[in-house]
């Protein structure tokens, strides 16, 4: 088979299907960059557990339970453009008691290129910011809860 129509075949199969043998392939052929996050040591769990760190915690890297995303009032909207939105919900998380771990080294990551946002708002963004530390804030004060049903 030539090398256009077995990745073409490939392309066919999600990549939670993938075999060992597949995953090497595309790791050869420069069709993925890093191979490491699919694997799981128990060391790599201690690398987790961010405890209240919310300074690592990232947008990018980022997942939690629907009732914890509900319990904070989701994401605050005043934040507008660029930045401190992702600090601000892991923050208000932590203040209502969720327990903040990394998915680094947990599962491989695709990101999805994008263009980046405006970084006008960034100074305005870190007071909100630099509130929100100073505070025991749990609910977003622009957050899901004040959008309107269409």
């Amino acid at each position: 088979m030539d090398r256009a129509r077995y990745w073409a075949f490939i392309k066919k199969e999600p990549i939670w299907n993938y075999s060992v043998f597949k995953w090497f392939g595309a790791y050869f052929s420069r069709n993925i960059f890093r191979l490491h996050p699919l694997i799981n040591l128990p060391y790599f769990q201690k690398l987790r557990n961010l405890k209240d760190n919310w300074k690592k915690a990232r947008g990018c890297n980022f997942a939690l339970h629907k009732d914890e995303f509900f319990a904070v009032d989701g994401c605050d909207s005043a934040f507008e453009g660029w930045g401190y939105e992702d600090s601000d919900l892991a923050i208000r998380l932590i203040h209502n008691g969720t327990k903040i771990k990394s998915g680094r080294f947990a599962t491989g990551v695709f990101h999805l290129y994008h263009y980046e946002n405006d970084r006008s708002h960034q100074d305005e963004n870190y007071k909100l910011l630099c509130d929100r530390l100073n505070s025991d804030i749990i609910k977003a004060k622009s957050g899901i809860s004040k959008i309107d049903e269409c």
